[in-house]
């Protein structure tokens, strides 16, 4: 009978220890999840420089307390040896939950409350040692590190009945943090800073006045994203970043599309030390040679790495991987030009959003179109960072697992990471309703209105449930998560410049709420805006013709009246000539046409204002 209780205090444990304050905080109070800004880690410090210290303070003492519960109840009922049993149980909760993918903190936090539910005076010596340490070296991985050497020791002076639990812990709190052991190896390591939660408002609630630098929380600096744009002198971000030497890790990467993304993704896989090969018209392939800058990221200095071909199959033969950086419409109309030259080893990476008008989402389609494995990517945040040397992470799904597999190591590399999403259909639908809202802020006028962002928050709510999506898939960093980033990029989006296609990714979403039974008035209301300029457009260019046409029957009318008295009286002088009278039905004729035209002018401007004013 004591041994199962014991099993039921030690699995109550590790699933108290599952309870992630940091990652339900920045879920539900800031909109994304911790674990895909700054360090990745769910624990107090990442959400100290990510959120501030309200949230922080918030998270250590709920993480603290999780671990003085799980023990102390457990001591009560189960003596000494079923405290050290929790002890360990509900850090490993913490640190591998099982509600959260396996991922969490380091277990610092839990250790030192369980610590103290077991034996105090070590505890309170552990904590002293750290304060000494995080003083000294202004680094907390190496006061963790350094209590969690300590603390076996202690527990030999304090406690000896715990030492055998003591020593496992600190095995584990060790391991959880050998990525931080490597850094300050390297001398990189980041020292203890506090952000600030204001820059990363409650979703929703953001605003940043125009012009201004965007704080993206949880980074050493600061994201500009506008700035990028305006730079008047081209930027290498890479030029004091030592690329990496990868040997036969190097892969072959054909990337296709003309824009940001496409660009982006060139540069920063250069820069990660592979081989990129991107598609370019001859005269602009010359001219990305020589100049290493492109109109869509003139504030960029492309790595000179990158080579350029105008040649499909040059493009697509015996490469690793074919990277799709383009809308819809565009992949098209490219696909049939390359997937013949595809060897069958290659793995296309999908970066295109949208439906289709049936439905289908991007990587369904594509995958129905070739033979090869199609790997998709999500990304929360806007593809500016990449070029800028910011921290990043992509969200790779769709396809074998050793496929996915492969492009999560091409992704990952200097400042960014790829991260396996299990749930493709989620993350899928959510990337195209995400580029249907981007494309209606962009035809609003590129907008940063708060209301905007909030009634489209409600709308792909609705939509994301009648579909049936993970809640979880919905509210991360994919999902509502980059509504944030979307409020602050959107002028940048791949469907800015292309009308047809953001009309393309807004009628299919609407498409597919209608056959759910779902409103949208947001949505639907930017695509009769749309309809109602094309109309007008296609009304004025009807009239613009009409009255070049009106024109020329008051020009054919004087011709006619008077074809051979002007040769006749060419000698008079203009005096005569003013005193000649003049056709009256001729001149009647052409002052009704004049007006016609005035009023048909007037008519327009009206229009027109009132047009700019509904979009106002």
């Amino acid at each position: 009978m004591f041994y199962v209780k014991l099993v039921g205090f030690m699995i109550a444990s590790y699933l108290l220890g599952n309870i992630s304050p940091s990652i339900l905080i920045s879920r539900y109070f800031y909109g994304f999840d911790i674990r895909t800004k700054g360090s990745g880690n769910a624990g107090t410090t990442n959400v100290l420089r990510v959120l501030g210290w309200k949230a922080a303070a918030a998270t250590l003492a709920i993480d603290v307390l999780k671990g003085v519960l799980a023990v102390y109840i457990t001591i009560d009922f189960c003596d000494d040896f079923g405290g050290m049993l929790a002890f360990v149980a509900v850090c490993l909760g913490h640190i591998y939950p099982v509600f959260f993918r396996f991922k969490g903190g380091k277990g610092v936090a839990t250790a030192l409350g369980a610590i103290w539910a077991l034996n105090w005076p070590s505890a309170f010596a552990c904590m002293l040692i750290a304060f000494l340490v995080l003083a000294i070296s202004h680094k907390m991985s190496m006061a963790s590190i350094s209590a969690a050497v300590c603390y076996p020791l202690l527990t030999l002076f304090y406690y000896p009945n715990i030492f055998l639990s003591g020593v496992l812990i600190a095995i584990v709190i060790i391991y959880t943090h050998r990525s931080n052991i490597k850094l300050l190896l390297k001398g990189e390591e980041k020292s203890l800073s506090v952000g600030k939660s204001d820059v990363v408002a409650k979703l929703g609630k953001h605003k940043t006045p125009a012009g201004e630098a965007l704080l993206v929380a949880g980074e050493s600096r600061s994201v500009y994203f506008p700035p990028v744009l305006r730079s008047e002198e081209p930027k290498d971000y890479y030029k004091n970043v030592k690329e990496p030497k990868l040997g036969e890790k190097k892969r072959k990467v054909a990337v296709l599309g003309s824009g940001v993304l496409a660009y982006a993704f060139a540069d920063v896989l250069a820069h990660h030390g592979h081989q990129p090969m991107l598609f370019a018209e001859k005269e602009e392939a010359d001219r990305l040679k020589e100049e290493r800058t492109s109109a869509s990221l003139p504030g960029i200095l492309l790595s000179k790495k990158i080579k350029y071909t105008s040649n499909y199959r040059t493009l697509a033969n015996k490469r690793d991987f074919v990277l799709l950086a383009m809308n819809r419409n565009e992949a098209e109309e490219a696909l049939p030009k390359i997937k013949n030259h595809l060897s069958k080893d290659t793995i296309l990476i999908n970066a295109i959003t949208g439906l289709t008008e049936d439905g289908k989402t991007a990587d369904k389609w594509l995958a129905s179109e070739v033979g090869n494995p199609v790997v998709s990517l999500a990304f929360p945040i806007e593809v500016l960072s990449l070029v800028q040397n910011e921290p990043a992470t992509f969200y790779v799904y769709g396809s074998k697992k050793s496929c996915r597999k492969k492009v999560t190591e091409l992704l990952t590399g200097l400042q960014t990471r790829a991260i396996e999403e299990k749930d493709a259909k989620g993350t899928a639908y959510l990337g195209a309703f995400l580029d249907a809202y981007t494309a209606a802020a962009v035809l609003r006028g590129k907008t940063k209105d708060d209301s905007f962002f909030t009634i489209a928050r409600g709308e792909i709510l609705a939509l994301s449930k009648a579909l049936g999506l993970k809640e979880e898939t919905v509210a991360g960093p994919a999902g509502l998560g980059a509504l944030f980033f979307l409020q602050e990029e959107a002028a940048y989006a791949s469907v800015s410049e292309d009308k047809a296609a953001a009309e393309a990714a807004i009628a299919a979403v609407l498409k597919l709420a209608e056959d759910k039974k779902i409103e949208l008035p947001l949505l639907k209301a930017v695509m009769e805006e749309m309809h109602r300029e094309d109309a007008m457009a296609e009304e004025m260019a009807e009239e613009a013709m009409e009255e070049e046409l009106l024109t020329e029957e008051i020009a054919e009318a004087f011709a006619k009246e008077t074809p051979e008295e002007i040769p006749e009286e060419a000698n008079k002088p203009a005096q005569e000539l003013s005193e000649q009278p003049v056709n009256p039905a001729v001149q009647n004729r052409a002052r009704a046409a004049e007006r016609k035209v005035r009023y048909r002018k007037r008519r327009n401007k009206k229009r027109t204002s009132h047009s700019k004013r509904r979009n106002a």
